[in-house]
């Protein structure tokens, strides 16, 4: 998360890198609730609110990207608000994260 942290100053490459490696955790192994944390959402949150990159189209991978994962999380809070707002406080594994939205937990 440090290195999205500085997406303003990361190359196109390092944050298409990021972009590609998060896909890879939430669709590949099918685990998006990795990154329902607070901190992170927050990171999603200020990219998705920087206007000095709203229309700069280096940074609209990045951008599409945050708004999926809010989008999910969106979700998941609709399908189950109590649990929701306790998964996004603690760190979980990929087993969690699937467990935790297929509703197991």
């Amino acid at each position: 998360m440090n290195l999205l942290r500085d997406y303003k100053r990361n190359s196109p490459s390092t944050n298409h890198a990021i972009v590609k490696m998060f896909y890879r955790i939430a669709v590949d192994l099918k685990a998006p609730g990795m990154f329902f944390q607070v901190s992170t959402l927050r990171i999603f949150s200020a990219i998705l609110h920087d206007s000095t990159i709203a229309s700069d189209p280096a940074f609209a991978e990045l951008r599409a990207m945050c708004a999926h994962f809010i989008s999910l999380l969106v979700d998941f809070f609709v399908k189950s608000p109590s649990s929701a707002v306790i998964f996004m406080l603690f760190p979980k594994s990929r087993l969690e994260s699937q467990e935790m939205i297929r509703g197991r937990r």
